[in-house]
């Protein structure tokens, strides 16, 4: 693993037992059994899979990422993020933020005054529309691409030919056949899976995160934390 001083993201894959500790930012990465969490002052981002059944806690940001099967959810007074795939049938309420993801079948959308991210994956016809902060997630078929003044963070899976450009947050999620990559003058996260043969550059903060084989680590004292992975 790579050691930051700003940043400390750890990912792991398998079997996840022990957790590292940062001050500042602590991303952990789990995806298949996870029995311990780790705890951060300041953010505490928890990635978890399969089997879920204690959720952590965290005063400032708890993002909880859910798949299969999920019936209780976190509630933080700050940023509430859950994401939910398969059977989904209760929603978060949070009075800042209300992150909700949904996978299959979406008819109803909640609504949030600060904050409305709307995650879809099958056929997404139409775009919710937040003067703050749009995030849309798409998978299959993409076509159209949301515009939004402050923040937008596209998803995208499959088959990805266009890239959304914002002069604030780009935050683009590929993941099967990447060939170009979205440029950002402020923060350029860009998640890759399989075959990963460029790599964007930015200036402030690059973030990208590899699965499948690591075998060389960068090292960096400022933002710049990149896994580099081969496949």
């Amino acid at each position: 693993m790579s050691q930051d001083i700003s940043k400390n993201m750890v990912f792991k894959e398998r079997s996840v037992k022990g957790m590292s500790q940062d001050t500042s930012t602590n991303m952990v990465f789990k995806e298949r059994s996870v029995k311990g969490m780790s705890q951060d002052i300041s953010k505490n981002m928890v990635f978890k899979e399969r089997s879920v059944k204690g959720m952590s806690q965290d005063t400032s940001t708890n993002m909880v990422f859910k798949e299969r099967s999920v019936k209780g959810m976190s509630q933080d007074t700050s940023t509430n993020m859950v994401f939910k795939e398969r059977s989904v049938k209760g929603m978060s309420q949070d009075i800042s933020k209300n992150m909700v993801f949904k996978e299959r079948s979406v008819k109803g959308m909640s609504q949030d005054t600060s904050t409305n991210m709307v995650f879809k994956e099958r056929s997404v016809k139409g775009m919710s529309q937040d003067t703050s902060t749009n995030m849309v997630f798409k998978e299959r078929s993409v076509k159209g691409m949301s515009q939004d003044i402050s923040k937008n963070m596209v998803f995208k899976e499959r088959s990805v030919k266009g890239m959304s450009q914002d002069t604030s947050t780009n935050m683009v999620f590929k993941e099967r056949s990447v060939k170009g990559m979205s440029q950002d003058t402020s923060t350029n996260m860009v998640f890759k899976e399989r075959s990963v043969k460029g790599m964007s550059q930015d200036t402030s903060t690059n973030m990208v995160f590899k699965e499948r084989s690591v075998k060389g680590m960068s090292q960096d004292v400022s933002q710049n934390t990149t896994e580099s992975c081969n496949k």
